[in-house]
């Protein structure tokens, strides 16, 4: 039976300690609902990324929670002469930072957008110190709009870099014991760079993301928060109700992916 990995935060923020109890494990999990100022509606707090090869070429402005939307603010320069950058986020499943075993599913649905069209990068992180400090868990390029849209992302498109070699996590380990889900972006500009992050879920299926034949995001999610799966009780008949106000869907798009010139996916 796997061990739970628990408490481990980036870059050495806490420790690591090891208990004798299984992961959760649940087909579809809804990893993360953003709510001001920014936390997620399980608890979990977003950790803020603004690193530089360099001091001073990234660096974090805002980060605030509208309508459901997680927007980070910052600048990424290179002025003094960084050869890596990035700026970004990443959130955990729950305020504990507990593991999750996520291996049944098949496709991160993760709704996204940026203040103008550009290339983020998302990465998975499990629990392993090392492979964090050598950014060897698996990552992988995805293209956005302007218009927060629900991306279903394959998970097989996620894939260490290639300079890892054996150090890389493959997805499949990754998602055994997943506690983080990154969003970054990574080219420098003389303009402020402003990401947006919404609903993040891992579902088993490829069923079709909200605005192409699935759930309302305004309605309650079919996944269930991870490590709270229950099973589901007979609903009783509805009456007729007056509609309540909600955030209009996002529209879903499924991805397509092919390889780019440094051996990850880039999905449009």
């Amino acid at each position: 039976m796997p061990v739970l990995f628990r408490a481990l935060r980036v870059a050495g923020a806490s420790c690591l300690v090891i208990l004798s109890a299984p992961l959760a494990r649940a087909a579809d999990l809804r990893w993360a609902d953003f709510v001001a100022p920014a936390t997620t509606s399980s608890g979990a707090t977003v950790n803020p990324i603004a690193l530089s090869e360099k001091p001073g070429d990234a660096r974090l402005e805002s980060l605030s929670v509208t309508d459901g939307l997680l927007q980070v603010t910052g600048r990424l320069g290179d002025a003094s002469g960084s050869r890596w950058l990035t700026l970004g986020m990443d959130v955990a499943a729950d305020a504990a930072v507990h593991p999750v075993d996520a291996s049944a599913a098949r496709h991160l649905r993760i709704r996204l957008a940026a203040a103008v069209p550009q290339v983020l990068r998302i990465r998975l992180k499990g629990p392993d110190r090392r492979i964090l400090a050598a950014g060897c868990y698996p990552v992988m390029m995805q293209r956005v709009t302007t218009v927060p849209l629900d991306y279903m992302i394959p998970l097989n498109a996620f894939s260490a870099e290639g300079y890892c070699g054996e150090q890389g996590a493959t997805v499949a380990q990754t998602l055994a014991a997943l506690t983080y889900v990154e969003v970054t972006v990574n080219e420098p500009s003389p303009r402020p760079h402003v990401l947006r992050v919404g609903r993040i879920e891992l579902v088993e299926t490829g069923a079709p993301a909200d605005g192409q034949g699935g759930a309302d995001p305004a309605q309650p999610s079919a996944s269930t928060p991870a490590r709270h799966r229950a099973a589901k009780a007979p609903e009783p008949p509805k009456k007729a109700a007056s509609p309540k106000p909600a955030a209009a869907p996002a529209p879903g798009h499924h991805v397509v992916c092919e390889r780019n010139r440094l051996g990850l996916m880039m999905c449009y």
